[in-house]
């Protein structure tokens, strides 16, 4: 089976000049490291930016990469990812749920949480982190 490279961004149609989703996870941890220092949250920060847009790793967004007109949620896969490595303790739970919020809403601003009524509502943070 022939390697497949997953990429983050494209320029133009030559695809040596795409970063690919591996190289912008990395970096964007490595920014949000320094950016988390001042505040004590370097570690958290580089998970969150490790975990950003994994949902990148999808055919469907490299579809749309290559000028597909689709719509592609690319944000709800690192938020899920986040509440299931941070679910073991109530303070972890809450720690993985600010961070999902942050994931999230890295592109459309943060979602709010929603409730029981809302649920059925894809906008809502709780809907996105259901399982399907």
């Amino acid at each position: 089976m022939a390697d497949v490279t997953f990429y983050a961004h494209s320029i133009g149609s030559d695809k040596s000049q795409w970063q690919s989703v591996k190289d912008h996870l990395v970096n964007t941890a490595g920014l949000a490291t320094n950016l988390g220092s001042d505040s004590g949250l370097s570690e958290l920060a580089y998970i969150a930016g490790l975990l950003h847009d994994i949902g990148k790793y999808s055919l469907a967004f490299q579809r749309k990469l290559e000028g597909a007109s689709i719509k592609v949620d690319h944000s709800t896969a690192g938020a899920k990812e986040i509440i299931n490595l941070f679910g073991h303790t109530p303070k972890q739970e809450f720690i993985g749920m600010l961070l999902a919020y942050c994931i999230a809403g890295h592109h459309g601003g943060l979602p709010d949480y929603g409730s029981v009524i809302d649920y059925e509502t894809d906008c809502f943070l709780t809907f996105k982190l259901s399982p399907l």
